[in-house]
C-alpha cells in the first residue's frame, strides 16, 4: 500500500487485473498517472466515455466511480521494480499473494480457514 506508493519511482507500465490475468494500461493512461505519481498524488482521475474512473495507488486499486466496481492494480517502476498486491478480491474471491521465492509469485484463493476461531471468540 502506502509503503509501496512512496518508496515507487515511476511506473513505466501500469496492469489491471481482468478476468484472471494481469493486462497493460494504454500508453495514454499510463503518461497521465505518471504526472501525478511524480507529485507523489496517489489517485489520478481519468474520463473516458462520459464516466470517471480512478487509479488509486495506495490502495492499489481501479474504480469505476459510477458503479463502484474496483478491480486490483500493479505497476512496474521505471527502475524495474514491481508492485503487486498482497492480497485482493475478484469475482467475489479473496486472492493472496504467494512468493515462490525466486522474485516470482502467484495468486492462490485464500480459504477461509479461522472463521470458526472468530466465531468462538464473539460468540
Amino acid at each position: 500500500g502506502y509503503q509501496n506508493f512512496m518508496a515507487s519511482s515511476t511506473p513505466k507500465r501500469i496492469l489491471l487485473r481482468q478476468g484472471g490475468n494481469w493486462k497493460e494500461f494504454p500508453d495514454k493512461i499510463v503518461k497521465l498517472a505518471q504526472v501525478d505519481f511524480r507529485t507523489k498524488k496517489a489517485i489520478t482521475e481519468l474520463a473516458y466515455e462520459k464516466r470517471l474512473y480512478l487509479l488509486d495507488f495506495v490502495h492499489m486499486t481501479f474504480i469505476d466511480s459510477k458503479s463502484g466496481l474496483q478491480r486490483p492494480i500493479a505497476w512496474i517502476d521505471d527502475a524495474g521494480r514491481r508492485y503487486f498486491p498482497e492480497v485482493f478480491v475478484e469475482d467475489q474471491v479473496l486472492y493472496r499473494r504467494k512468493d515462490l521465492g525466486n522474485g516470482n509469485h502467484v495468486y492462490v484463493k485464500a480459504e477461509p480457514n479461522g472463521t470458526h476461531e472468530i466465531n468462538d471468540q464473539f460468540g
